[in-house]
């Protein structure tokens, strides 16, 4: 995971990981939590821009209401967390940004951004945890997650699970993105992740890549604003060549 989000984040921007020094065992979807984790690492970087500031993750456990979670934290039930903290010393956001941060499509970061913590904070919500934010104008930003350790029979069920075997590639993934930057971005991370990965740049281009050889491709990541035509309208084109098709 370390390597992956290191492939999300420029090079001019400092990162470390400090993980908790004993195992974490949560009940939770790994492909979800893997999600909130990049997200949090991509709006910290895209906050700092080009100034070569540093983000940090960190992992621990508290306890509750002992060890507290930190102000404006939101109530949670009593009980045992684990905590995942990104801080990044960008510039900060001021309080009436602050206040909208979990809006959809609230940013300040430019059109077809600001899904990263209304998405986060869906998913820490179904994992009955909870996710805020501090921060300040030139004191960079603070955001806790926090979500309840497994039971105990959970945990003793995790330990006579057998470990999964190697994972298996369905096939191509094709990434559907008029950004250069990001349609770039997301295909490099496909392939670290050792995935066959394609791109295009448009609706039509996506469309006739299927069309070419639709038993090669497995899924398409898709972008929901697009310049030449709407999604929507993509996706149906797509399930007139193979059905069922997963985009």
């Amino acid at each position: 995971m370390y390597g992956l989000v290191r492939v999300l984040v420029s090079r001019h921007i400092g990162f470390a990981c400090h993980l908790a020094p004993q195992p974490i065992l949560i009940r939770a979807n790994a492909t979800e939590l893997r999600q909130v984790v990049m997200n949090l690492a991509i709006n910290a970087a895209e906050a700092a821009g080009t100034a070569p500031v540093a983000i940090t993750l960190q992992t621990s456990i508290r306890r509750v209401p002992r060890d507290g979670l930190g102000p404006g934290a939101p109530p949670l039930p009593r009980g045992v967390y684990a905590v995942l903290d990104v801080v990044h010393g960008g510039p900060g956001m001021p309080p009436e940004s602050l206040e909208r941060a979990f809006e959809p499509g609230c940013t300040t970061k430019g059109p077809g951004r600001g899904l990263g913590l209304p998405a986060v904070r869906e998913i820490v919500r179904s994992h009955r945890g909870a996710v805020w934010v501090r921060s300040a104008p030139r004191f960079g930003t603070h955001v806790r997650v926090a979500i309840p350790l497994a039971t105990t029979r959970a945990r003793a069920t995790a330990r006579r699970a057998e470990p999964p075997g190697p994972p298996t590639r369905p096939g191509a993934l094709l990434v559907v993105d008029d950004g250069a930057h990001l349609r770039s971005l997301v295909r490099r991370m496909l392939e670290r992740l050792e995935f066959e990965a394609l791109a295009a740049a448009t609706g039509d281009e996506g469309v006739e890549l299927v069309a070419r050889a639709p038993e090669r491709i497995a899924a398409v990541l898709l972008d929901v604003h697009l310049p030449d035509t709407s999604a929507w309208t993509v996706c149906q084109r797509l399930h007139t060549i193979q059905k069922p098709f997963r985009s």
